[in-house]
């Protein structure tokens, strides 16, 4: 699924976009539990770069 991100650049905003909508609660009352999510890191962390990417 990463990997499909990376080469679909609007799927993975539009996804990302889903996410904080749906993870905005949890993620002001538990951030713990979203920080231990290891793959939903890594997609932000793919959404970062390739918005960095895009810019430059």
């Amino acid at each position: 699924m990463l990997e499909y991100f990376k080469s679909n650049l609007k799927i993975a905003r539009d996804f990302k976009e889903i996410l904080e909508i749906d993870l905005q609660d949890l993620k002001r009352e538990r951030p713990n539990i979203i920080e231990s999510w290891k793959y939903y890191q890594e997609f932000i962390r793919i959404c970062e770069e390739l918005d960095r990417e895009q810019v430059s």
